[in-house]
């Protein structure tokens, strides 16, 4: 538990945090990247071939970002429970934990996350 988790517990803040993205953020692009949402989950749509990108962010442990010219979504390596968050300067944010990568594959198809996050690999 870090200081800013204790200090949660202790003033009663314990509700859902929204995912934050601070600092420099590694930005690969391309060819094709979808976003949409269903309900409260949100969907990433994206290309076979750029799912090692997806899977390098998670191994770094460090956030980054995959971009077209029109979308952006910055991956935030974490094992907390926080919500995923649409900034409307630097679009998607969303929370993977280090267990995503056994729930991705590098084929097509349709990969649900959590409740909050799937994908869609064409």
């Amino acid at each position: 538990m870090g200081l800013k988790d204790l200090w949660d517990k202790i003033t009663g803040n314990t509700g859902p945090k929204l995912t934050t993205a601070s600092g420099e953020v590694a930005r690969f692009p391309v060819e094709h990247l979808d976003v949409s949402t269903a309900e409260a989950m949100v969907i990433v749509e994206l290309l076979a071939a750029d799912m090692d990108k997806v899977l390098g962010i998670l191994a770094s442990s460090a956030p980054g970002a995959l971009a077209t010219d029109s979308t952006t979504v910055i991956f935030v390596p974490t094992d907390r429970e926080v919500l995923p968050v649409k900034d409307p300067k630097k679009g998607w944010i969303l929370p993977l934990s280090s267990e995503v990568a056994d729930k991705l594959g590098r084929t097509p198809g349709d990969y649900e996350i959590n409740q909050q996050i799937a994908f869609v690999v064409i």
